[in-house]
């Protein structure tokens, strides 16, 4: 498998931000979303034609393309283990 090389998602350069380079951003818990509700029904209603397997499959891409857009191995490793949680 290749390997993907890094990229820098600063459009300035790295620093520029005024964060240290590398630096993880902490795993925002709060509401986030304007409209919550409305996001969870547009999100069924992705999956509302979808048989049970073609569902599962569209989680997993959805789940690997946010993934990607976070970028954060940090984040993404206390994100996977806060879903994780309880079982």
């Amino acid at each position: 498998m290749p390997t993907i090389p890094p990229i820098s998602l600063d459009p300035i350069g790295p620093g520029a931000s005024g964060l240290e380079t590398g630096a993880a951003m902490p795993l925002n818990r709060e509401l986030n979303i304007p409209d919550p509700d409305g996001f969870y029904e547009e999100l069924i209603g992705m999956q509302r034609d979808l048989d049970d397997d073609q569902a599962m499959l569209f989680q997993a891409r959805l789940l690997l393309v946010l993934a990607n857009h976070i970028g954060d191995r940090a984040v993404l490793t206390e994100a996977m283990e806060t879903a994780r949680r309880d079982l």
